[in-house]
């Protein structure tokens, strides 16, 4: 099945909605193809230790957000075909 979870803030955040998604990544990584979806950057993504159990990361800022950004993230997300996408949001 592919994946994809999202929120709006670096993976290493220690907030309770990164902690979760880095639990869900953890936990589905081994039978599910997960993209990531979130504020990091490459060097961010890199330390968080996830990059061997996600499949691809698409950056989202949503500080930068409008129609057009939005469009181009749902482009994104379709284009990969997930069976499943699932957004945290914090706020």
């Amino acid at each position: 099945m592919k994946l994809a979870l999202c929120l709006e803030y670096p993976i290493r955040q220690h907030g309770g909605t990164e902690v979760l998604v880095r639990e869900l990544i953890h936990g589905l990584a081994a039978r599910h193809e997960i993209t990531l979806v979130s504020a990091d950057y490459s060097e961010s993504l890199t330390r968080s230790g996830l990059t061997n159990l996600v499949s691809r990361h698409i950056a989202w800022h949503p500080g930068e957000f409008s129609r057009a950004a939005g469009r181009n993230l749902a482009d994104q997300i379709a284009s990969i075909r997930p069976d499943l996408v699932h957004f945290h949001l914090g706020e």
